[in-house]
């Protein structure tokens, strides 16, 4: 067979198969052969190093602003080289009480093998414990903050894990799965994950026992449509169909072809969904009410990332910024739909509000947590001063 009539070799872009796209019947000499193809991988290694590589700061900002923890796996796979930096917040949650925050950072190698999960004090904002859990990217603590729960939205063989918050020893792990995100119960007694199944991509939400890892109840959700989930691990959305875990539940509720949902209030009420033309919208589940909250200005668009519930329903937060802008954080009052606080905030890469509603954890690509005070009125603070802690 020719060479020209391999299909693995028809219509290749890559300079050496380009070579090799001839017939066999012309005479090449080894020597003339070697020749071509020393001069054809020069200039291919030649074009691949006067490419202009971004910084590796940057490399870092981009990746970590993904919504989705997959995606940017995939994205910093491709950037082949470690950067310098330790590693961007993924996703952040407080302990029931408040006084703890549970986190999770992607490592220097930005592939998942170095990932880790960092347990901070609130009142201080100081880290007092980090464990290097490979694709971790989803954490819960424990009600009283002595347990950590943690599964990975990166891999489906990754293992869903119970830590000691004091020693960072792993006591258990419970289930193999793609998973977010995590959640204990009020009371500390269960751990509610939506486990994610290989193509078609299904779904079940399961509630284990925190003290076994036993499954104790199931939900079946079916191929996965337009997900989304509460803060509470109670509601979740997938296509149009809310689903109540409590009772097992399931009803549809209405919004346009191009909005996609962001969140869901934990008392099951309102929906958040971000469209194809960056409006920002809050939806009534029982009437199909709507409300803009940001509408796209002339020529500025802003993406919605982010998106957060405070436990009460009374508060929504999220991080809006125009692409490849500086953006900000906004918080608006879920009673009359105002926004009520608005902090610049660069390269916000996770929020999460605590248990009370009264505060704002927030952090950045630059790995620094800062906790936002939400009882003072309507304020637009300044980088510099909106870091402080709030008063307890």
């Amino acid at each position: 067979m020719s060479a020209s009539s391999s299909p693995m070799l028809r219509g290749s872009g890559h300079p050496l198969m380009a070579m090799v796209v001839f017939r066999a019947s012309i005479p090449f000499s080894r020597l003339t052969m070697l020749a071509v193809m020393f001069c054809a991988v020069t200039a291919a290694v030649l074009g691949q190093e006067t490419r202009q590589a971004p910084p590796a700061g940057k490399v870092a900002a981009q990746t970590g602003a993904q919504h989705n923890p997959a995606e940017a796996l995939k994205s910093s796979e491709a950037q082949h080289a470690p950067v310098d930096n330790t590693g961007d917040f993924l996703r952040m949650a407080f302990s029931s009480d408040g006084k703890r925050i549970v986190s999770t950072h992607y490592g220097p190698l930005r592939n998942g093998s170095d990932n880790s999960v960092k347990v901070w004090d609130s009142a201080t904002e100081k880290e007092i414990l980090s464990i290097r859990v490979p694709d971790v990217s989803y954490a819960a603590l424990s009600h009283d903050g002595k347990q950590i729960v943690t599964g990975s939205g990166l891999k489906y063989d990754s293992d869903i894990a119970l830590w000691d918050a004091a020693t960072g020893k792993q006591l258990f792990t419970f289930a193999t799965a793609r998973t977010w995100p995590l959640v204990f119960t009020p009371d500390g007694r269960q751990i509610i994950a939506p486990l994610y199944s290989d193509p078609p991509f299904g779904c079940t939400v399961v509630a284990f026992d925190a003290a076994t890892g036993k499954p104790i109840r199931t939900m079946p959700l079916g191929p996965v449509g337009d997900f989304a989930s509460s803060v509470n691990g109670r509601w979740f959305c997938n296509g149009k169909r809310l689903h109540d875990f409590s009772t097992g539940k399931a009803s549809v509720f209405t919004t346009s072809e191009w909005d996609i949902v962001r969140a869901i209030s934990p008392d099951g009420r309102w929906i958040i969904t971000h469209d194809a033309f960056n409006t920002l919208k809050v939806w009534d589940v029982a009437t199909g009410r709507v409300t803009v909250l940001v509408a796209p200005k002339k020529k500025m668009v802003m993406e919605c990332l982010w998106p957060v519930f405070s436990l009460d329903s009374r508060r929504f937060a999220a991080h809006m910024a125009p692409p490849g802008g500086k953006g900000e954080i906004r918080v608006w009052d879920m009673a009359t739909f105002k926004q009520t606080h608005t902090w610049p905030g660069p390269n916000e890469t996770a929020l999460a509000f605590s248990p009370d509603g009264q505060r704002l954890a927030t952090a950045d690509a630059e790995e620094k947590l800062k906790i936002l005070d939400l009882t003072t009125p309507k304020q637009k603070g300044s980088r510099a001063t909106r870091g402080k802690p709030a008063q307890h």
